[in-house]
């Protein structure tokens, strides 16, 4: 996951950034809300975690300004203020959540997940697409019942592109995912990664009767020039058409 912390206090910045990067999630800090906006305009994020109070525009008016812009992160505002007529005006404009200061770390992270699992569409742990099945909390793959075996890395590239079943994912959205701006190998790392997951989801689909040519099915099309986008095989429509094939 990857979070973008919009908030002026770098000591609990700093707190946040690492507590989320000890748990897999690569978190960006901008310590003001045009500096926000402007990594929004530049980079993908899952979610946006804002404080109300900035130095330059309020937290109020950074999510009217990125919601006026048709960005369509999910924002959760983490804030000291807590008065239930600010906590409206936040959800009123836009905001996804609220979470008062000071958060316990796990039901931060807890919050974090469902509104990303929300805002895609995902009430839980566990996206389908297909007969491709990916549960987000074990970090396993299985495709009818056979599983998938794949890296950390791996499963992080499909993770990505399952919340974004249908959307391209852009090359460098995959090594922001992956490495979070830190000593990013060459892009081309995403195309080795790629096609070491076409060839294990192959293998596993050869083992299944209903895939009597496995080859034929692939979940993950090319965007030439672009990136990759996950999606249910096209011709998987009828099992019947299958085992007649």
């Amino acid at each position: 996951m990857r979070v973008l912390l919009v908030e002026d206090d770098k000591r609990f910045g700093l707190s946040i950034q690492n507590a989320l990067s000890n748990t897999d999630r690569f978190c960006d800090v901008a310590v003001s809300g045009v500096e926000g906006i402007s990594m929004l305009d530049t980079y993908s994020y899952d979610v946006v975690l804002l404080d109300l109070k900035l130095p330059d525009i309020s937290g109020i008016e950074f999510i009217q300004k990125v919601r006026r812009n048709k960005i369509p992160v999910p924002i959760v505002v983490l804030s000291g203020q807590h008065q239930s007529e600010i906590v409206a005006e936040a959800l009123n404009q836009g905001a996804d959540d609220f979470i008062t200061k000071p958060a316990n770390q796990s039901v931060l992270e807890s919050r974090l997940n469902a509104v990303v699992r929300r805002t895609c569409g995902h009430s839980d742990d566990i996206i389908t697409v297909g007969d491709l099945v990916i549960n987000r909390q074990t970090h396993s793959v299985k495709i009818c019942d056979h599983p998938v075996q794949l890296t950390g890395k791996e499963f992080a590239i499909l993770d990505l592109m399952a919340l974004r079943r249908n959307q391209t994912v852009v090359k460098p959205t995959f090594l922001d995912h992956l490495y979070g701006g830190i000593d990013e190998p060459e892009v081309k790392i995403v195309d080795v990664y790629i096609c070491k997951i076409r060839k294990k989801i192959s293998e596993v689909l050869a083992t299944i009767p209903k895939y009597k040519n496995a080859l034929d099915y692939d979940y993950i099309q090319t965007v030439w020039g672009r990136g990759y986008t996950l999606v249910a095989p096209t011709d998987l429509e009828e099992d019947s058409k299958i085992a007649a094939a």
